[in-house]
């Protein structure tokens, strides 16, 4: 898994990033599941979430009720 890999190599910082529009949910979801396990609990993760798209509200909402 990335964030993972990247713990065990020393990174400070994961940012995710959906390409296409058509994949906000699932990247919304993938985020979500990372952030679901012990280990990355105390762990610095990010998502990018595009201003400029309305469904962008909505997925913060649900991110940040988690």
């Amino acid at each position: 898994m990335l964030y993972r890999a990247a713990m065990e190599n020393g990174f400070k910082f994961v940012n995710l990033d959906m390409e296409e529009y058509k994949y906000l949910d699932s990247t919304v979801e993938a985020f979500l599941t990372v952030l679901k396990e012990e280990e990355f609990f105390y762990s610095t993760f990010g998502i990018a979430l595009q201003s400029y798209i309305p469904d962008s509200y909505e997925a913060l909402k649900k991110i940040t009720s988690f």
